[in-house]
């Protein structure tokens, strides 16, 4: 079967003596060279057919050595086709050529025409190309992209491979399965053709970086499957390119989301754990009814504030204050008005205070403030203050009074301890003298203490 056409040429080779070796003239042996160095069978045979020479190629396809195969060797034999004779032109065409171990080797041959200088017909000389190696790198890069497809296919990622213009030139069968989509409706269309706008953009956006810089990049993206769930991927994005130096961009994504939800759950479990570490940090500082902080925290600040004043030599003082016959109020009105009384006592105490003052509930119906750079004058200017607040409020059921007792930091007042008694002994002074009144404590004179009574 004619398959292809050329022009007659003019080719000619080396005269050949009565026992036929390939290309003997010494002089030609750079011809030599060149034909044994081709990957191309190449033979001539006379006008009988017969093999008058052969390159190295043709020796190792055919599997003859030189001499067998020159020494009168017909080519009828080798195909089971007689060349053609006639016509000045050449011709192409696939034929099936038996080695010596009987192997068929299928070739595919040009067959042209050999002549003398005079013109005259010598010949022929044919060239072929074993197609079966060809065919056989083919089914190797068959089998090749078959392997990488199905380890693609079978790999727990999602995974493509994008050209310059964004048009999906592979695509897994994992990516196929969230686009619900067979290969035919992706390959060749890009990310615009199978997500919303926006995810396509923020996409696109992500190779052309790849593409521009060259270097891999990692993202967490999130996408819609096709029956609506959301899924999140940690993407690498990374550049490739082929033999002919095109540009691609090859990605493959790994699902994150049940570890994004078990991230975001252990994160929820973070927060509430602090907010119950904040909860009990709150009760074990705080007074649960009237939101002040407590005895035991009035107790550590006040060492705090103490210690500070005994080591710069500030002044401190401290007030105990007591809600005048709370217990028949309680008694008269009840355990839930007696509560909101003791809330609104707080609430009044802590608008009157100054900033750097500090309000707790003492127990019961007593509360302390601790003052802060305040000698004794001044503590007790601030517990008048705290003392009108209580008196003028609009109560509901009845008015109510506070009796405040007041300590300073002095010589004989200079601990924790001996301050709170203080202020507690000049308390009991201001309830013992008809209460509603604030009664400053004074140092000891001729080993007894006295209390200066202000109404």
């Amino acid at each position: 079967m004619k398959v292809a056409q050329t022009q007659n040429r003019l080719i000619t080779l080396p005269q050949v003596s009565s026992e036929p070796v390939l290309l003997p003239n010494p002089e030609c042996a750079w011809q030599c060279g060149i034909l044994d160095s081709a990957q191309l069978l190449i033979l001539s045979v006379d006008l009988e057919g017969v093999i008058q020479s052969a390159n190295r190629y043709a020796l190792e396809t055919l599997g003859y050595d030189r001499q067998d195969l020159l020494r009168g060797k017909v080519w009828a034999e080798l195909c089971q086709i007689q060349l053609p004779h006639e016509g000045h032109e050449s011709c192409s065409c696939l034929w099936q050529v038996s080695g010596q171990n009987g192997q068929l080797v299928t070739l595919e041959i040009t067959v042209s025409p050999l002549q003398n200088p005079l013109g005259e017909p010598t010949g022929q000389i044919v060239i072929g190309k074993n197609v079966a190696i060809e065919h056989e790198l083919k089914q190797a890069l068959v089998r090749s992209e078959a392997k990488f497809r199905a380890f693609m296919d079978h790999a727990p990622i999602l995974s493509y491979i994008k050209d310059e213009a964004g048009r999906i030139v592979f695509a897994n069968r994992l990516l196929l399965q969230s686009l619900g989509r067979q290969l035919d409706e992706v390959v060749g269309k890009s990310f615009h053709d199978l997500w919303p706008k926006e995810k396509a953009d923020l996409m696109l956006r992500h190779d052309q970086r790849v593409i521009t810089t060259g270097i891999q990049t990692v993202d967490e993206e999130t996408t819609t499957t096709a029956d609506g769930r959301t899924q999140t991927w940690l993407s690498f994005r990374f550049p490739m390119s082929n033999s002919a130096d095109q540009k691609f961009v090859a990605g493959i994504s790994l699902d994150i989301t049940d570890r994004k939800y078990y991230e975001s759950q252990m994160e929820d479990y973070q927060r509430r754990l602090e907010s119950a570490v904040d909860e009990l940090e709150r009760i074990a500082h705080h007074d649960s009814l009237t939101g002040l902080k407590n005895r035991g925290s009035f107790g550590i600040h006040l060492e705090e504030e103490v210690n500070r004043a005994s080591r710069y030599g500030l002044e401190l003082s401290l007030l105990m204050i007591d809600v005048d016959h709370f217990k028949t109020f309680n008694d008269t009105y009840g355990h839930v008005a007696g509560d909101e009384l003791l809330q609104q006592v707080g609430t009044l105490l802590s608008k009157t205070a100054r900033s750097r003052d500090f309000v707790a509930r003492y127990g019961g119906e007593e509360f302390v403030i601790i003052l802060p750079n305040t000698p004794g004058a001044g503590g007790y200017i601030a517990a008048e203050k705290f003392r009108q607040a209580i008196q003028s409020h609009a109560w509901e059921h009845r008015s109510i009074t506070v009796s405040i007792g007041v300590s300073s930091l002095n010589s004989s007042n200079r601990d924790v301890m001996t301050l709170i008694k203080a202020a507690d002994e000049a308390l009991y002074q201001a309830k013992e003298g008809g209460r509603n009144q604030v009664v400053q404590y004074r140092p000891p004179v001729g080993g007894s203490s006295h209390c200066a009574n202000h109404l």
